[in-house]
């Protein structure tokens, strides 16, 4: 009825306020990511770990996908997930494969934070957990919100 008279639906309001507050919230811990150290490995026993912050890996880490580490490209993943959230016209469905994708391409990142001591990876770090706990919120996050509402018939 609202829709009559010339108001905005509160139903689709309220939505839109959740995705773009949700969007703000990923993005801004998403960049918090980027400065926090999230990785050390160690080339030299004597020298000590090399850590790396997040920014250094977002630059240098798609090099890993010749040998097959897809993590890095979670990244344009979550990006294209947290704009289509933004920017209503690209769809629901579009932003719930890019979180499918977002989610595919860390499978090798969740492998290593289970079993670094087994893959020969450096050890995860602050940064490189919240990375990974943020991507798998983004997704979740853009799933709920997208979730396709109305009646269900039996």
């Amino acid at each position: 009825m609202t829709a009559a008279i010339g108001w905005p639906d509160p139903r689709r309001t309220r939505n839109a306020q959740m995705r773009l507050c949700g969007a703000i919230l990923l993005s801004a811990i998403w960049c918090l990511t980027l400065i926090l150290p999230a990785y050390a490995q160690v080339f030299d026993r004597s020298n000590g770990p090399v850590v790396w912050q997040g920014y250094k890996l977002l630059g240098s880490a798609w090099i890993a996908l010749a040998y097959g580490q897809t993590a890095w490209l979670a990244n344009p993943a979550l990006m294209f997930v947290l704009v289509s959230l933004f920017v209503r016209p690209v769809g629901d469905r579009a932003t719930r494969i890019g979180a499918i994708a977002t989610v595919a391409a860390m499978v090798p990142m969740i492998d290593l934070a289970v079993r670094p001591a087994f893959n020969g990876y450096p050890q995860m770090l602050i940064g490189g957990w919240l990375w990974l706990a943020n991507n798998l919120a983004a997704a979740g996050f853009a799933f709920v919100v997208t979730a396709p509402r109305g009646s269900v018939k039996a």
